[in-house]
């Protein structure tokens, strides 16, 4: 008997809840056979197979995930790309891929995290700082874990005072930032 969409979603869901990425895989291209224009069902491929060490297939994934989503989501796909040649230490590509989806939408946060994320595995600790100057400024995102990074990126370069300082302001936007408050207290002790 042949399963419905409904249930195969769900059963999706219910992997990806339990970390299950072969299942999700075989799941999403079931999914994607019935939906093949299904924006979620190529971006949930792809993190499944990502996950699961299938890098080139992933990125397959995106490119599809990119031809079927609206324009308000192009940067996210393109981020997503940045994060997959990042986990395979291809951080100048990652670095192009993050700052493409910061041209395309400015006010989020979470791209100039990344890029500056991209930068300090790169070795370059000036320019992640940089980024997180440019995303605690940001409207959109988690500005708090923009402050947290940059204050890293400045501890990492022996400006103490400052990087106290972006760690206390984390703590104020968010006061259940435990790596925060942890690091703070390991800063000042």
């Amino acid at each position: 008997m042949k399963k419905s969409t409904k249930y195969l979603t769900l059963e999706l869901e219910k992997a990806e809840d339990e970390n299950r990425h072969l299942c999700c895989a075989e799941l999403c291209n079931a999914l994607l056979k019935r939906e093949p224009e299904n924006f979620s069902y190529w971006c949930r491929l792809s993190a499944a197979l990502h996950s699961l060490g299938r890098y080139d297939e992933s990125m397959d994934a995106l490119e599809n995930a990119e031809q079927y989503c609206n324009e308000s989501k192009v940067a996210w796909v393109i981020s997503r790309k940045g994060a997959l040649v990042q986990d395979i230490g291809r951080y100048d590509e990652a670095i192009s891929y993050f700052e493409e989806a910061h041209k395309r939408n400015s006010n989020e946060a979470t791209f100039l995290i990344y890029l500056g994320s991209a930068h300090f595995r790169n070795n370059n600790a000036v320019d992640a700082e940089i980024a997180a100057r440019k995303a605690v400024l940001c409207s959109k995102g988690a500005i708090d874990e923009a402050h947290y990074n940059l204050g890293c990126y400045l501890m990492s370069q022996n400006k103490f005072k400052e990087a106290e300082e972006n760690f206390e302001k984390a703590i104020s936007l968010d006061s259940e930032y435990q790596l925060a408050k942890e690091t703070l207290m390991k800063q000042l002790f």
